[in-house]
């Protein structure tokens, strides 16, 4: 890969962005300089940093989340828990699970549903005893030779195999996707994907991200944009929010370091939010905009001191610009 840019946006982007922020200022009650509205923003959280935490005692966890000022969360499966007890333990600390991961293929643990299931009426009644009615595919179909087990070295495994991906692979990946997604509606649940960096890697002139977003129909299939993750990748998340107004309804809320480099290959320097390179004011302006209504904190490790600081202080930021 050629030498990138360490100030995370390219002279392209740049120039892409300041545009963008002035098309966002001016729309009426959209001014990039300043919080919106104080506190319009209804926050959640992504439970994937804290799965040890929960899968230890839910109860503490919820707790300690509810204590910060969190009101939603998106769970990363079930965490070795009933769907029922995890409800339970968030119905007892006054958080609401609106949102579930759910993996298309690798079973975290041997008793987990995946959307690859023949039979989906399993996952559908764990989840309407969950209490949610969304549900997010994180990463692409993989090739039934090559799904990775489920160890520390796993997420390596899929990013190997999906940076050898063509165009058919993605496709196969929409179409899943499509016809999942439809499945779902009919019970009442809506589907969605999950980005990484390797979704937008160059692809026979095209990216995987934008494959998805082409072939899936908007009424099966939404999108969770995960900012980190594009910033990662080098791609400006408000761009991507505006180039697809509608198709994304829900925001992984992550900073992106100042050291950055762009990769497409699963790495990524995670930061709390505000200390890192993302534009939050525009961003959160042109999603509000937009009708997002998902919006999840959630920092990838190291970091500085423990999972739950890092989603203090990230919440303590959103609250200043939202």
């Amino acid at each position: 890969m050629n030498k990138v840019n360490q100030t995370f946006l390219s002279r392209r982007q740049a120039v892409t962005g300041a545009l963008l922020a002035g098309i966002v200022s001016a729309i009426p009650g959209c001014a990039t300089a300043s919080p919106v509205t104080r506190h319009w923003l209804r926050p959640g959280v992504q439970l994937w940093p804290l799965s040890d935490e929960v899968a230890k005692d839910p109860d503490a966890t919820f707790a300690r989340l509810a204590a910060m000022g969190f009101k939603d969360v998106e769970t990363a499966g079930f965490h070795g828990h009933k769907p029922a007890e995890l409800k339970a333990a968030a119905d007892r600390a006054g958080l609401s699970i609106v949102g579930a991961h759910i993996q298309a293929q690798i079973r975290i643990l041997p008793t987990d549903r995946v959307l690859s299931d023949p039979d989906l009426a399993a996952l559908i009644s764990d989840l309407r005893e969950l209490g949610v009615r969304n549900v997010v595919m994180p990463l692409p179909l993989l090739p039934p030779s090559e799904i990775p087990r489920a160890d520390e070295n796993a997420f390596a495994n899929v990013i190997r195999v999906v940076s050898a991906f063509g165009i058919s692979d993605w496709q196969r990946s929409a179409a899943f996707l499509s016809q999942r997604g439809e499945a779902l509606r009919r019970e009442g649940i809506r589907l969605s994907y999950h980005n990484h960096n390797m979704d937008f890697a160059p692809v026979g002139g095209t990216t995987g991200w934008d494959v998805l977003m082409n072939e899936t129909d908007p009424a099966n299939v939404g999108f969770e944009l995960d900012i980190g993750w594009a910033a990662a990748a080098g791609r400006d998340p408000v761009e991507l929010l505006f180039r697809n107004p509608g198709r994304i309804g829900m925001l992984h809320i992550k900073d992106a370091g100042r050291a950055t480099k762009y990769n497409f290959l699963g790495q990524q320097l995670s930061a709390p939010l505000g200390k890192g390179l993302i534009r939050w004011v525009p961003l959160l302006t042109l999603a509000k905009k937009q009708g997002v209504t998902g919006y999840f904190v959630e920092q990838e490790p190291p970091f500085t001191t423990s999972a739950f600081d890092a989603m203090a202080q990230s919440i303590a930021y959103l609250r200043t610009v939202s």
